[in-house]
């Protein structure tokens, strides 16, 4: 039975869908459990619609200033469908360099068509 899972770090908490016991550990799928303020950041373009990296990662820095418990970047605030698929790429990647871990990274993945949709979400895993 699939098993829904409550986590944050290294501290999980588990239930199954039938109420029985987690019988092993492939039964848990993590999920991470946010508290507070998630910002949806825009993304701030430059007067040639290409991304303004300077504005971003201030944007960045000043939402954690204000005490967010994390940032969402690529959501409908950001004009994702906006983006090709580097672009989006490029806005996680300076995202994720600029919060260095200091609160967590949530990026919209959901695009055009299901293959890119699971390529996004994928690059998204990785980048952190």
């Amino acid at each position: 039975m699939p098993c829904a899972g409550i986590g944050f770090s290294d501290k999980i908490a588990c239930r199954c869908a039938y109420d029985r016991p987690v019988q092993t550990r492939s039964e848990v799928n993590i999920i991470m459990v946010l508290e507070g303020i998630i910002s949806a950041m825009l993304t701030p373009l430059n007067e040639d619609e290409s991304i303004n990296e300077q504005q971003l990662r201030v944007q960045v820095n000043r939402q954690i200033q204000a005490g967010v418990a994390a940032v969402f970047c690529l959501g409908t605030n950001g004009e994702f469908y906006a983006f090709d698929f580097e672009e989006k790429k490029k806005i996680i990647d300076i995202v994720v360099e600029e919060t260095a871990g200091r609160v967590p990274v949530l990026a919209g993945t959901g695009c055009i068509t299901t293959a890119e949709t699971v390529a996004l979400t994928s690059y998204a895993k990785q980048a952190g």
